[in-house]
């Protein structure tokens, strides 16, 4: 039997906002209940859109509460894997007489504009083309991207990388990590020490831990980019002053 616990991290953090010993002992009853079926044929999986270990750190430095747990990274999809959800994804659209029609050299250009290959970035944008058959240009992409990005009634297809920014921080915090992604969304890059700036008060490898954890950059030699260049898109379109 497998148990599949969504928004796991989010549900501990809304229960620490109104007690941080309700939401300690929230965790521990979790733990207790794997441990008791230990041996039984039974699994739990423990997903969310930010990151449990975050979260708990915040809460206790008492680890045992999750040590139980294994952490297991996914990686982007590569080419040939997204590549095929392409073709799985239009396949279920003929069911409503759809017919989205994909070159080899429109995917690569899909991947190209996408930058690391998410899932959820393929899925948005196909829905997005769905409206009638065709067959799909490199001019449409870039339509569509622009769109999602910029059209207030596609606002909620990046509207939570923003306000999950709460459920991962203090008010403090949440200022500084905006600050550091609307640098980045203006000018592509931000270096460590530009970061060091901001508030030498915060504890900004906490900070910095969040935003690589939960996908929202990633370094290179203490150089820090955006994982996706729609998500910079949108965050300097939609956030960035």
């Amino acid at each position: 039997m497998v148990f599949l616990l969504d928004e796991f991290p989010e549900t501990v953090s809304n229960i620490a906002q109104h007690s941080h010993e309700e939401a300690i002992k929230f965790l521990q009853d979790n733990r207790d209940l794997r441990q008791l079926n230990h041996h039984a044929d039974i699994q739990f999986i423990i997903t969310g859109s930010i990151g449990l270990s975050n979260v708990v750190k915040r809460l206790t430095n008492n680890k045992h509460l999750i040590n139980d747990l294994t952490l297991i990274d996914i990686p982007p999809l590569d080419n040939d894997e997204a590549s095929l959800m392409i073709d799985r994804l239009c396949m279920g659209l003929k069911e409503d007489d759809i017919s989205l029609i994909f070159s080899n050299e429109v995917k690569a250009y899909f991947f190209k504009k996408i930058g690391r290959i998410i899932p959820y970035y393929i899925m948005m944008i196909v829905d997005e083309l769905a409206n009638e058959p065709k067959e799909v240009t490199q001019n449409e992409i870039d339509k569509i991207i622009e769109q999602i990005v910029k059209s207030r009634s596609r606002a909620d297809y990046f509207s939570n990388w923003k306000t999950r920014l709460k459920d991962a921080f203090t008010p403090e915090e949440e200022q500084v990590a905006i600050k550091i992604l609307t640098h980045i969304s203006k000018k592509n890059k931000m270096h460590y020490d530009e970061m060091k700036k901001i508030d030498k008060k915060i504890d900004l490898k906490a900070i910095l831990e969040v935003l690589e954890y939960d996908g929202y950059i990633s370094e290179e030699k203490c150089i820090y980019q955006f994982n996706s260049p729609l998500l910079k898109e949108w965050w300097e379109y939609r956030v960035a002053e």
